[in-house]
């Protein structure tokens, strides 16, 4: 107990100096590193400061690329120089958030950040251990499968030529882009979504029941909602095309039918998991695809082996 408290205290005290350090130096590098700074204090009864978040979202966010540049700068390096848990996940969240809700120079800067625009690991975090409690050990194996998630996130954003986030409807000029696909990118396209919504589907192996985990969670559940409604707009185009499958379309699609009624079943106990707290669980169970519908295009792709 006196240990935890110990490292309590030199927790908020480092994050005092560090922000006072950062606001004397009154330079273009310090507005973006006191924001960030707040919003990944080491506090693990709070989620990242809401006005720091749309400090860094929304100020920084409507200023030059070069600005928004230093400040995924301070955040990668933030999240690549801690040990704590608690400042890995508020990093992790903060760049989930900027994703999201920071439009396209966030996403593009984030993206191709010099740091992690080459190879699976590009967040870096595969090794990640806190060890300094039960729950902090447990929090680690969340985060490393969290920093895997964004990190599939922005591959599947890069193979299909766009950023699926909660901010963007699209309905009709979606529909028209997929229609038009030629096949083979379209087979491609929708092998590519099943397997980030297959490895969304083992979010519960590392969930651990803490408010900043459940934040994180239902960060991640509003991306699944719009990858499986993009896969959901694929869906509904492979009846049409079966005729000009070839054998190993065919063959491949079917295979993601076959394992795709169980991950929607986990996908819905993660909704369900997160319905307190997010109001896109409605909108879920409506595009959801039934087993009905799975067992007919099965029967019509097997036709095509």
């Amino acid at each position: 107990m006196a240990q935890w408290i110990k490292r309590h205290v030199v927790n908020r005290v480092q994050d005092q100096w560090s922000s006072a350090i950062a606001k004397s130096q009154h330079n273009q590098v310090s507005l973006a590193l006191v924001p960030v700074l707040r919003a990944t204090n080491h506090d693990q009864e709070k989620l990242p400061d809401e006005a720091a978040v749309m400090e860094i979202i929304v100020g920084i966010g409507s200023q030059s690329r070069v600005r928004i540049s230093r400040c995924v700068q301070m955040m990668m390096g933030r999240l690549s120089k801690t040990h704590s848990w608690v400042v890995a996940l508020k990093c992790l969240i903060l760049i989930h958030r900027c994703l999201c809700e920071g439009g396209f120079m966030f996403q593009d800067q984030i993206s191709f950040h010099r740091e992690i625009c080459s190879g699976r690991n590009c967040l870096n975090m595969s090794n990640f251990k806190d060890k300094d409690s039960p729950l902090s050990w447990s929090a680690s194996g969340w985060i490393r499968w969290y920093a895997g998630f964004v990190e599939k996130w922005i591959q599947t954003s890069r193979s299909l030529g766009l950023f699926f986030n909660c901010d963007v409807v699209r309905e009709g000029r979606e529909s028209d882009h997929i229609m038009t696909l030629p096949t083979a990118n379209f087979v491609t396209e929708f092998m590519c979504l099943h397997e980030f919504l297959h490895e969304a589907s083992m979010a519960m192996d590392s969930f651990v029941d803490h408010l900043l985990v459940k934040e994180s969670l239902k960060l991640v559940m509003i991306v699944v909602g719009r990858a499986y409604e993009e896969l959901q707009y694929r869906f509904k185009q492979i009846e049409p095309r079966i005729s000009i499958l070839t054998r190993s379309e065919a063959a491949s699609l079917l295979q993601v039918c076959e394992r795709l009624s169980s991950e929607t079943m986990l996908l819905t106990h993660l909704f369900e998991v997160c319905s307190d707290v997010m109001e896109s669980n409605v909108r879920f169970k409506e595009i959801l695809i039934t087993d009905y519908e799975l067992l007919n295009l099965k029967s019509h792709l097997q036709s095509v082996l």
